[in-house]
């Protein structure tokens, strides 16, 4: 709504400013990073008639706001840019002349937001981001041969790599140059928004029942007992503070409290609010109610946790500060809609006591209490048998990493790698064979077998035989899978 009504008023305004004349508008476009071009979100082309100027256009020399604006013009299927006087027509060069063409579009700041600035090219040099496009040429300014004291002329960079030489309108002429400085927008960092206004005289608000949660609490014992449970609901909160045109959307945005809030504003008071500007912003609480019910012996209740959400609207006023990488600021005023939509209460109602055997209501009094409600003075009533605590998270979630490393199945193939590493139970058995007195577990041996060869008898020689023979077996497959 806010949207549209910026459009409507932008388009008019510019409409009026020539005259009560037809036009129409088409958003700039700008080399992004990539090599494609990006919809700029503050300079746009108006197609203008009738001797007008358009409110905001640029003019090519930033000293003489008067005189000739930027403009395009199509001419054998491309869109030219030129220069142009109030009553046109706009002049353009196209290889060793000067078109001059009536129809045209005057280069327009919307709402006087944009900021552009020139950065030099030549032909050894690759084209600058952010070069304002018509959108088939870039937008560039020359001196006569090079003096900086001769006025700068306008004309046009093809966008082709092999496009290395810039075509110049040159009085009646067309001048072409491999060395000129190309006009690029310069994009804000952040917004601020302050001194925020809401007419709440014009707002509106509307409320809606939604059950946040259903349970049941049950007493199978022999005895009547306090029975209790843990329930968890999740709440969406949301606001939007609106879109004007002449304004990059989702930018990082902090906002004062505004004069006379409404309840529940989704910010703190006392700090500014940070939020992305022109989208909603969506907030996920999440609420925890311990809810305790005194049960005879067999019966269970249902329980509902039953909540109001409240919408809010109303338009405002209020003072935009645009912020540039360079420290520079620039504000203005500007007027849009904000919604809020928030949970205006929470309540907690045992309906329904029914038997556990066969399921028949039983003839008990429901009854309801109230968690909490927003209030002028408060926003929180607590009840003595039920308990609430809230936590805030954004709408993204994340799943966290197990505490503890699962187990994985046996590798069945051969480490191509020997372990660099001393398994730690070999380890501790050697400690364990090598702490032992000399004399309670002597190294024995036996009769030498037919070989010749000694047969081990103690542990340790024999734990370190099946670490030779494992040693060996690892060699043999790891040299065999070459």
């Amino acid at each position: 709504m806010a949207v549209e009504h910026a459009t409507l008023v932008v388009t008019a305004a510019a409409c009026v400013a020539l005259g009560g004349r037809t036009c129409a508008t088409d958003m700039a476009r700008r080399l992004g990073p990539n090599g494609r071009s990006v919809t700029s979100s503050t300079l746009e082309w108006i197609t203008a008639r009738g001797g007008k100027v358009p409110r905001h256009a640029l003019p090519v020399d930033q000293q003489d706001v008067e005189g000739v604006y930027w403009c395009r013009a199509t001419y054998r299927g491309s869109y030219l840019a030129g220069a142009a006087r109030p009553d046109g027509p706009c002049m353009v060069p196209f290889l060793t002349k000067v078109r001059k063409i009536n129809k045209f579009d005057f280069l327009v700041s919307v709402n006087g937001s944009a900021r552009v600035t020139f950065k030099p090219w030549d032909k050894f040099t690759v084209r600058p981001n952010d070069a304002l496009l018509t959108p088939d040429k870039m937008l560039v300014l020359a001196s006569a041969d090079g003096r900086p004291t001769e006025p700068r002329m306008p004309g046009h960079l093809g966008l082709r790599t092999y496009d290395r030489e810039a075509f110049l309108v040159d009085g009646e002429g067309v001048k072409t140059t491999s060395e000129a400085v190309v006009m690029v927008e310069v994009e804000p960092t952040h917004y601020s928004l302050q001194d925020v206004v809401l007419e709440g005289k014009r707002g509106l608000t509307q409320t809606t029942p939604v059950l946040l949660s259903n349970v049941t609490l049950e007493n199978p014992g022999d005895k009547e007992e306090e029975v209790g449970k843990l329930e968890t609901y999740v709440v969406e909160e949301e606001h939007y503070w609106g879109q004007v045109k002449g304004t990059v959307t989702a930018l990082p945005t902090s906002i004062s409290s505004p004069q006379d809030p409404p309840l529940a504003m989704p910010f703190p008071r006392d700090r500014p609010f940070n939020y992305k500007w022109g989208i909603a912003n969506v907030k996920d609480h999440v609420d925890n109610l311990n809810l305790m019910d005194q049960l005879p012996s067999g019966v269970g209740v249902e329980v509902e946790i039953n909540g109001i959400m409240r919408h809010y609207e109303a338009p405002y006023s209020a003072t935009l500060i645009t912020h540039y990488h360079d420290g520079e600021t620039r504000e203005r005023r500007i007027e849009a809609l904000h919604t809020h939509q928030t949970l205006e209460a929470v309540s907690v109602s045992y309906s329904r006591y029914y038997n556990l055997t066969t399921g028949e209501t039983l003839d008990m009094p429901s009854r309801t209490q109230a968690i909490f409600e927003l209030t002028t003075t408060t926003t929180t009533t607590t009840t003595t048998t039920t308990t609430s605590t809230t936590t805030t998270t954004t709408t993204t979630t994340t799943t966290e990493a197990p505490t503890t490393t699962p187990q994985t199945e046996a590798n069945t193939e051969i480490a191509t790698e020997l372990p660099t590493e001393i398994n730690n139970e070999v380890t501790q058995l050697e400690s364990k064979s090598h702490s032992k007195d000399a004399d309670s577990e002597p190294f024995q041996r036996t009769r030498d077998d037919k070989s010749g060869s000694p047969t081990l008898t103690s542990t340790t020689d024999r734990i370190l035989s099946a670490l030779a023979s494992l040693y060996a077996t690892l060699i043999f497959r790891y040299y065999a899978s070459l």
